[in-house]
């Protein structure tokens, strides 16, 4: 088994899914190591759009598809993803220099990269979403700097 099999798989068992989507061929091979009774894999291929509108995933697997579908659908799919229907993704692309897909274009789209596999024929990426460390909380926003915070249970504003 490979780093990143071994790093998705571990990714997806951290949740304990019982719904997961696998978007695209490379998807669905590796979410066959987690196939059982309790866990339901929904499959989608680049020739449908889109998955069902009201269904939602515990994990989504992205692996094989973007590359073969146009920036813009794949843009939407992930937006799809992060915005309604999985609280946490995991999308693996090659690392090349003449694709849309780079890691710049991953953290635009709110992901985390997770690493770079060099050890793949070509070099894979691995971007991650999850909605729980999807963003800290600044700094600012304690109460230890705010103007008066001794003064929050004595008065109501």
């Amino acid at each position: 088994m490979s780093d990143l099999t071994r790093d998705v798989l571990a990714l997806a068992a951290q949740y304990e899914p019982r719904r997961l989507l696998a978007a695209g061929e490379a998807a669905k091979r590796l979410l066959e190591y987690y196939q059982d009774d309790a866990v339901r894999i929904d499959h989608l291929d680049p020739a449908t759009a889109s998955p069902a509108a009201d269904t939602q995933y515990d994990f989504a697997l992205v692996a094989g598809y973007l590359e073969q579908v146009t920036p813009h659908q794949g843009a939407a799919l992930l937006a799809r993803l992060r915005d309604v229907q999985a609280q946490r993704f995991a999308v693996i692309v090659p690392e090349q220099r003449d694709t849309h897909w780079t890691p710049d274009t991953f953290i635009a789209l709110g992901l985390s990269i997770h690493g770079h596999y060099r050890e793949a024929d070509p070099p894979l990426l691995l971007a991650t979403y999850d909605i729980a460390n999807y963003k800290r909380t600044p700094d600012w926003l304690s109460p230890r700097n705010w103007a008066n915070p001794e003064l929050w249970d004595k008065y109501r504003w």
